[in-house]
């Protein structure tokens, strides 16, 4: 089983080229872990190449993890937030290999870049990765899987807009250079995707323009032809009880039935904590 922190990890062969990571809160012990992972250098080796792999744009609300604090992680401050709340929590990363090799990876997570996340917590990630190989002739998941990544890129497309990315500028001398090159290099290799893709819905939902509940639904209609027989979710905070119950997952659930979206007799499952905030 993965944690958090390894699923950053370079394939085998390959070396950590550039990640974005964006999240509502982290601190620089995960961080730290999660970069030396990626990087497979250990905290003074990234102090003394000074560059960065890692670009973190957080909720405008989390104070700023210095590259002092994290080497090799750029916290690029929020210079605008049109919306109150950041809370995706996604990372989207490359890794370059020998002979122009190459392979780019998805982590969606419901927990922070914390330690908590890391040592405490309950939470849940789900990843997919491909790779150069795969844009030549791809096939049905292939496609499906260029889509999604596609839809995280254009979510962090949209949090730089807003982000300070002055540490990723140009003419900052060789070392920032490098970094730069790391970052558009990664944004190459996702533009590779966008012809390969094909048209189609996403796995990946957001609520910058609808509510999250009506994404669901929608995603939902469009994605799956037949009712699910099975629903899972967690495990993040749940809101006020209503006899006992959550009330979002609660009334998620009803939407789903009353949309026709769920079997008659389909298993429900809430992923809790109760003895941290899920309780």
């Amino acid at each position: 089983m993965k944690s958090l922190h390894t699923l950053l990890e370079p394939p085998e062969g390959q070396l950590g080229e550039f990640a974005w990571i964006c999240g509502y809160s982290a601190d620089a012990t995960a961080l730290d872990r999660i970069a030396e992972g990626f990087t497979r250098f250990m905290r003074s080796q990234r102090a003394h190449e000074g560059r960065t792999w890692i670009g973190l744009i957080l909720d405008k609300g989390n104070p700023w993890i210095s590259p002092g604090a994290c080497p090799g992680v750029a916290h690029l401050r929020m210079q605008s937030q049109p919306w109150r709340l950041l809370h995706a929590k996604l990372a989207l990363a490359s890794f370059v290999g020998p002979d122009d090799t190459w392979t780019l990876r998805l982590v969606v997570g419901t927990g922070n870049w914390t330690r908590q996340t890391l040592e405490d917590s309950l939470d849940l990630a789900w990843s997919l990765q491909v790779d150069h190989t795969d844009v030549a002739g791809p096939g049905r998941e292939a496609r499906a899987a260029f889509r999604d990544l596609l839809a995280a890129a254009d979510v962090l497309d949209t949090l730089r807009q807003h982000a300070d990315l002055s540490l990723l500028g140009p003419d900052l001398g060789p070392v920032a250079d490098l970094s730069r090159a790391a970052m558009l290099g990664l944004d190459d290799k996702v533009s590779r995707l966008r012809s390969a893709a094909g048209k189609g819905a996403t796995r990946l939902i957001d609520n910058r323009k609808r509510s999250l509940k009506k994404e669901i639904l929608r995603s939902l209609k469009v994605l799956n032809a037949k009712p699910l027989n099975t629903v899972v979710m967690g495990s993040g905070f749940y809101e006020s009880n209503v006899k006992g119950l959550p009330s979002v997952p609660m009334a998620l659930v009803n939407d789903l039935r009353k949309a026709g979206r769920l079997t008659r007799s389909a298993a429900v499952h809430l992923v809790a904590q109760p003895d941290a905030c899920q309780g």
